[in-house]
């Protein structure tokens, strides 16, 4: 029923019905009871039909809603009573409803709340009101885009009270000056992300080190794509995440970082999981071999030459749509199962072997939206493979020899738009337990289908 230009809840609606979509018509004023003759409800948008008002006991009789939207409503007056009834309300959206303060928010009884985004308000303060005590299945909390520029102890109290250990915090694009010290001691997040929230480096450096004592499962840093990028001139102002106890890290779109750039992850060798995406780096070639990085991600990002990793302990590796970088380097990965290399326009000669990797267990590997790639090798050492991608690259000397003989454990073998001409009837000879091929786009010898199945 959107953008019918509706000024109330049409009589016709199904008794029965489980979604109802209103948005962009023009309620404004939403009395008691409004909505119980639809008892069945589970999802309900109210998305920007310009509402001012909302009364007592509005969404009562929606036993079984789960999610609310009140996106880009011009609220002026929310009654204390206006939730009353959503037992079963998972998520509630009240992105651009005019919201100055979460204190004011009668949402402390929704104990089954899973997720609350109130982003985009006039929210200045980070005090997370008492009532979170009563929310303990809160597990997304979106403050984005709020007014928020200070951040002190009393405003976390209630989480030393109840902690909250599945709640995960995003305080982006609010202008955080001061992080006070000791705030985060002792307590523990899933998650926290602080993207676009600082006008210099010195700042950022400053809340980092607020952020002291913190135990987090994922903490996001850095800006947007859209957004100016920091220019980073002080090599530590990452130091501070030395008093943090972090799973997985992210950091995103900064710029102008120079030299051996491995010194900025001294305080993160203990993470499991590390995401690089848009960042200038200079090299990452002296990467100890005792971080104990497991999973390392790094997209969209500058470098001198590809990254000589000898990493023991590194399982998944995605190194994709980087730039500057045009031929392929061998790494000492030994523990490595799982290899992302697509879209990097990367050229590989005498492809593909163990030694290439560092590695005997690789499981995947994707080599596709790259240059030209030279079969050499029908890979040994990699006989553990099951998933294997060259689409969109230039295969060649596939016709020269059985290169896929030894892998006996490949299930999945994508050779679409490789720029190959099948001529070698024995090309495919070894792949005993593929299930999925994929090789649209390449022609045959005489254009007929040889035995080669």
């Amino acid at each position: 029923c959107m953008e019918l230009n509706l000024y109330k809840i049409p009589d016709n609606i199904p008794i029965s019905t489980k979604m109802l979509d209103l948005s962009f018509n023009y309620l404004r004023h939403l009395g008691s009871h409004n909505f119980s003759s639809f008892p069945e409800l589970q999802v309900l948008d109210l998305s920007r039909c310009e509402i001012k008002i909302i009364e007592d006991d509005t969404f009562q009789g929606l036993n079984h809603l789960s999610t609310l939207i009140l996106t880009g409503n011009p609220i002026q007056s929310l009654a204390w009573g206006a939730f009353s009834g959503l037992s079963s309300l998972r998520k509630l959206v009240a992105v651009e409803t005019n919201l100055v303060s979460l204190h004011d928010f009668p949402i402390g009884h929704l104990r089954a709340l899973k997720e609350l985004n109130v982003a985009h308000n006039f929210i200045h303060s980070f005090k997370l009101p008492e009532y979170f005590s009563n929310l303990p299945n809160l597990e997304h909390l979106d403050l984005s885009n709020n007014k928020i520029q200070n951040i002190y102890q009393e405003d976390v109290k209630v989480l030393h009270q109840m902690p909250l250990l599945n709640l995960s915090l995003d305080l982006s694009l609010n202008p955080l000056g001061f992080i006070e010290p000791g705030t985060f001691k002792e307590i523990k997040l899933n998650g926290l992300t602080l993207r676009s929230n600082f006008n210099s480096l010195h700042v950022m450096k400053t809340c980092i080190q607020g952020l002291a004592g913190l135990k987090i499962n994922r903490l996001v840093l850095g800006e947007f794509k859209n957004e100016r990028k920091l220019k980073i001139f002080d090599r530590s102002f990452l130091e501070g995440l030395c008093n943090l106890t972090i799973e997985q890290f992210r950091i995103a779109y900064l710029d102008e970082f120079s030299g051996d750039d491995t010194d900025l992850f001294n305080c993160l060798a203990n993470v499991s999981v590390i995401s690089l995406l848009s960042i200038s780096l200079g090299s990452l070639q002296a990467l100890l071999k005792d971080f104990r990085w497991q999973h390392l991600e790094i997209v969209n990002c500058d470098f001198e030459k590809f990254p000589a990793l000898k990493l023991s302990s590194l399982k998944k590796f995605v190194f994709t749509d980087n730039k500057d970088i045009s031929t392929f380097t061998e790494f000492q990965l030994p523990s490595l199962q799982y290899l992302d290399l697509k879209r990097n326009y990367l050229s590989f000669k005498g492809c593909c072997s163990h030694t290439d990797f560092g590695t005997t267990n690789l499981k995947h590997l994707d080599l596709s939206f790259n240059d030209v790639i030279t079969l050499g090798s029908n890979f040994v050492g990699l006989e553990q493979l099951e998933h294997l991608d060259f689409q969109h690259s230039t295969l060649k000397q596939i016709n020269a020899f059985s290169a896929f003989l030894s892998l006996r454990n490949l299930r999945y073998l994508d050779i679409s738009y490789t720029n190959i001409r099948i001529v070698f009837h024995g090309i495919f000879t070894g792949l005993v337990s593929l299930q999925t091929l994929k090789m649209a786009g390449n022609s045959f010898q005489n254009n007929l289908l040889p035995d080669i199945f």
